[in-house]
């Protein structure tokens, strides 16, 4: 239900619009009536109505400076003025204030409720606009976080999956509503935003005015597109040149955590901030072994060195080095150097 204020000088004519309005079953209901517009401004402050119904000419304050005086305060509401046909003109000027329609009178029944179920969509879709902006707010800054985590991790299948969802969501009807573009830029605004706090200070602005003028969301979905793939490729770019170090820096956090039982390759791409698909790559091309067999390399070379001290167990050594079940460790270290954690020991004289 949407609330309306009739502002005329004439009672009759307030009288009749009440009744026409209560009587209508389209969705408005009549909270307030004034005879002129400074009476009417004071009202209209206090209770922010939807929609006012006013007159143009009037004593005291007339229609026209009514309105002017509403915009200029800011009141959130749709106006409809009355008009007589001698002031056709200015009806007209009234347009120009962002009036929504004008009724000649006098008001036929059905004039107004033609008038009144236009009045009713608009206000309908402003007010759906207004819902689909407070889920925006909560909606965007996630969403965009999450897509640069798919692109700073270079996760290629994650990027693809972000911007469908974002584009069935928000972009599809962009054509119909302009705002959409507008929820992209902020999208590609935030996405950029957070990869730049990531690291990405190289990364180009993106050309907002080609979003912008996008005819549809076909085109405004290949644009993103096209420029999350180039942010991805610069940071790819970048980290080719740095992947020695990068590696280094995650062959150094396993030499340090290698007797954690849950260090994994997720655990050590979380370190470097890198997709553990990209750092599996990117390890062996450094490393010369993959990161599995890195892993094993430092646990077996100091699971040997803890055999060699004669007070230590073997299934102490196992858990020291993250190794919950003894058999896999046994297992692994003969597989390693040819010969049991026993044989080892027996060879250097300590069983």
């Amino acid at each position: 239900m949407y609330s309306v204020m009739i502002v005329d000088d004439e009672q009759l004519i307030r009288r009749s619009l009440y009744k026409m309005i209560s009587e209508s079953p389209i969705g408005f209901t009549v909270v307030g009536e004034a005879e002129d517009g400074l009476a009417a401004f004071e009202q209209a402050c206090s209770l922010t109505p939807d929609l006012i119904l006013t007159d143009i000419k009037m004593p005291v304050m007339g229609g026209m400076d009514f309105i002017r005086n509403s915009r200029t305060a800011n009141l959130d509401c749709q106006f409809i003025v009355l008009s007589g046909y001698g002031e056709f003109e200015l009806a007209q000027e009234a347009l120009r204030y962002g009036v929504a329609d004008y009724l000649l009178k006098p008001i036929r029944p059905e004039q107004l409720e033609f008038t009144l179920v236009k009045m009713k969509t608009a206000l309908d879709h402003k007010r759906n606009a207004w819902m689909d902006y407070d889920l925006w707010l909560v909606y965007y800054p996630n969403a965009a976080k999450r897509m640069a985590d798919c692109i700073w991790h270079m996760d290629e299948i994650g990027i693809h999956h972000e911007l469908s969802q974002f584009y069935a969501q928000w972009i599809e009807g962009a054509h119909k509503y302009p705002s959409c573009k507008d929820r992209c830029v902020e999208y590609v605004s935030w996405v950029l935003k957070n990869l730049q706090n990531y690291g990405g200070a190289e990364l180009n602005q993106p050309n907002l005015y080609a979003l912008r003028s996008a005819k549809n969301g076909d085109t405004i979905h290949k644009l993103t597109e096209s420029l999350l793939t180039e942010w991805m490729n610069v940071i790819r770019t970048k980290r080719n040149h740095g992947a020695y170090h990068t590696i280094k820096q995650a062959a150094a956090f396993m030499e340090k955590n290698y007797m954690d039982k849950e260090l994994s390759l997720q655990s050590v791409a979380d370190y470097v901030r890198l997709s553990p698909s990209y750092v599996s790559q990117i390890f062996k091309e450094a490393m010369g072994a993959s990161f599995v067999q890195y892993l094993i390399q430092i646990r077996m070379e100091q699971s040997k060195c803890l055999l060699s001290n004669p007070h230590s167990k073997t299934y102490e050594v196992a858990e020291a080095v993250g190794y919950e079940d003894y058999p896999h460790f046994t297992k692994t270290f003969k597989k390693y150097y040819g010969i049991s954690p026993r044989e080892f020991r027996n060879r250097q004289g300590l069983e």
